[in-house]
């Protein structure tokens, strides 16, 4: 590993180092991580805890990211070398056999419901749900520290063998005032890590937005697809997924409405809109943005939180047209 972390405070021109403390961390670093993954990675979505494995093993943490990969996620806690590797090579090949049926099972058990994991990956993510899942996995060993074999075994398998594993260690810090901070590391650089592919696998092309016009003109609704994509490019930033053009913050991920081509048929444009977002953009209440849209919209349940949102259609130029003027005419406009 390389040198130990340290850290000073910085008071004027005075430096006070703050000193490392030895504390019962792992058990500390599963209730971390347990409550916010993100303190492993910000591209990191939890869809199994305490799984059972068919090798008899209990995996601790299964991830997918923003790509549908898997991510192995085991802690440490006093394992040998021998064990935890090893273990971590079992549950690697337990999930490389993973179908996209099983970690649809996986997630939307953990999210209590159908459906649910496509809803928990948006609310993350800002995208829907990848076509391909578990193409490629990872696999990371967290620990409070690690000891010079493991890291020798590690190091042989992702730098002889290409094997996607790598280490990530925390540092524990007490300040004179009793505040507490927590030092990451990585064995090995993330960029420089590899990541295996299955054997025969290819990822597809990445949609663009001309994919789903040409599936708009195909359905008869273009001129709805043109007009309701060019309104809310005016506020916001449109992305193109595999089903769906996305609209919102992009660099912070919410989403504010999705136009459905997958789900749209001849006549009818299908959207998700999502009203409380909406309407915190331009100083409505839900209700309002709600009274702009299609009366046939029905209410559509997610896994995130202080979320309100509904799915429907628009079906003519005069619908989309009121709904874009009902926002254009809003107390507030966003990014003024």
């Amino acid at each position: 590993m390389a040198d130990a972390i340290r850290i000073w405070g910085v008071e004027g021109d005075a430096l006070t180092e703050v000193s490392r403390q030895s504390v019962d961390l792992e058990s500390r670093l599963e209730d971390w991580m347990d409550s916010d993954v993100s303190v492993l990675s910000d591209d990191l979505l939890v869809i199994g805890r305490q799984l059972d494995t068919d090798g008899g093993g209990t995996l601790d943490l299964l991830c997918l990211d923003r790509a549908g990969d898997l991510v192995v996620v085991e802690l440490k806690r006093g394992k040998t070398p021998r064990e935890v590797v090893a273990q971590t090579l079992d549950y690697a090949a337990w999930v490389a056999g993973l179908s996209y049926e099983d970690v649809i099972k996986i997630g939307d058990q953990t999210f209590g419901g159908a459906e649910r994991l496509e809803a928990a990956f948006r609310a993350q993510f800002g995208e829907d749900l990848p076509e391909v899942l578990n193409d490629r996995h990872r696999l990371l060993v967290v620990a409070s520290e690690v000891d010079p074999r493991s890291e020798r075994i590690i190091r042989y398998l992702a730098e002889t063998h290409g094997v996607p594993i790598n280490a990530i260690t925390f540092n524990y810090f007490r300040t004179g005032d009793g505040r507490e901070l927590l030092a990451r590391t990585h064995l090995i650089e993330p960029d420089e890590a590899r990541i295996v592919r299955k054997p025969g696998s290819k990822r597809q092309r990445a949609a663009t937005l001309e994919d789903h016009r040409e599936r708009a003109e195909r359905l008869a609704v273009l001129d709805l697809f043109d007009r309701l994509a060019d309104g809310m490019s005016h506020w916001f930033n449109a992305w193109a997924g595999k089903t769906v053009v996305s609209f919102g913050r992009r660099g912070k991920w919410l989403v504010m409405l999705r136009i459905l081509t997958t789900r749209s048929e001849p006549g009818a444009l299908w959207f998700d809109s999502l009203e409380d977002r909406l309407g915190q953009e331009f100083g409505l209440s839900p209700s309002d943005v709600r009274a702009l849209l299609p009366a046939d919209v029905r209410s559509l349940e997610s896994a995130a939180e202080n979320w309100e949102g509904c799915t429907g259609a628009f079906r003519d130029v005069a619908e989309v047209d009121r709904f874009l003027a009902g926002l254009a005419e809003a107390p507030r406009q966003p990014g003024t």
